[in-house]
């Protein structure tokens, strides 16, 4: 799949601000999410069935391993624990981020 090799930017969030309490980020960063001015891009890359994906947020990044639609541990920028679920549909990239019982969805295009 190495058409989903590249840059992606986030095209849609859902219930980003409700994850973000529940993973104890502060209000001042929350509130800057909600205006728009973060927006993490993301970039792919592909071995055979195993990914590479490196989130960059201003000047910090990370980068996670994973194989596609199947759930993985993983850490946030500031090093919290979480759960994903990576899915790729079409040209849209589509993350499912779990915190407790939190669901946020983001939804990445070219």
């Amino acid at each position: 799949m190495s058409h989903l090799q590249g840059r992606w930017a986030v095209a849609k969030e859902e219930n980003l601000d409700a994850l973000f309490a529940a993973s104890n980020v502060d209000s001042a960063l929350r509130e800057k999410t909600k205006e728009g001015l973060i927006k993490p891009e993301q970039e792919i890359v592909v071995n055979g069935d195993d990914y590479a994906l490196t989130t960059h947020v201003g000047h910090i990044s990370t980068t996670i391993r994973f194989k596609l639609n199947v759930e993985f541990p993983a850490s946030s920028l500031d090093g919290r624990k979480n759960m994903i679920n990576l899915s790729i549909r079409k040209q849209k990239k589509n993350d499912a981020l779990k915190i407790g019982f939190v669901v946020g969805k983001n939804s990445y295009e070219r």
